[in-house]
């Protein structure tokens, strides 16, 4: 990052401020991770690209999930749908609704939940992605179990696992194993 700055390669610099704040992330550091993302907001807001301000506020609110700051997570997902929307870039839009479910059910905003995983899942019946049904699987997973609907719930977490062990994205395996481990125990 420091050496694309150096040769004027501000957009490089960015690219690779991003990748560093995504492993600062995984890495669980999240002060650094905030640092490095708040840097590609700033950056692509000024240059004026949407789509990239959408991904980077995206990013910037899944650390402030992390966090469990959900005021700020869902302010700012909720902007990154905006911007979303006026790209039109119905993945990313359908992921991003999947992510805003995430933190209504860690509010409470269970009917908010339910809305945006029913636009998600509409979106992603036209795109057929497997790692997205997942997701959005999961989280219907997590809705069920917050209307204390464990067979549902139970049924959901199970075709989530499948998806995500197809896809091969062992983290999201884990927590569709966690979600169903929660409501196999309630049963």
């Amino acid at each position: 990052a420091a050496r694309f700055g150096s040769l004027g390669a501000d957009d490089s610099a960015i690219r690779a401020a991003t990748v560093l704040g995504a492993a600062y992330r995984y890495l669980g550091d999240n002060l650094a991770a905030q640092r490095y993302l708040d840097m590609a907001v700033k950056h692509w807001r000024a240059r004026g690209d949407t789509a990239k301000t959408a991904a980077a506020l995206n990013n910037v609110a899944m650390v402030a999930l992390d966090n469990s700051d959900f005021t700020r997570a869902q302010r700012l997902l909720e902007e990154s749908l905006e911007l979303k929307r006026a790209v039109g870039d119905t993945r990313s839009v359908a992921l991003n609704l999947a992510n805003l479910a995430d933190v209504y059910l860690k509010t409470g905003q269970t009917d908010r939940a339910a809305d945006v995983l029913a636009e998600a899942d509409d979106i992603n019946a036209e795109l057929g992605d497997f790692q997205l049904t997942g997701t959005i699987t999961c989280n219907k997973g997590d809705l069920a179990r917050a209307r204390s609907d464990s067979a549902a719930a139970a049924g959901h977490y199970r075709r989530a696992l499948e998806c995500f062990r197809a896809s091969g994205n062992m983290h999201d395996v884990v927590l569709a194993l966690c979600g169903l481990g929660v409501t196999l125990h309630g049963l």
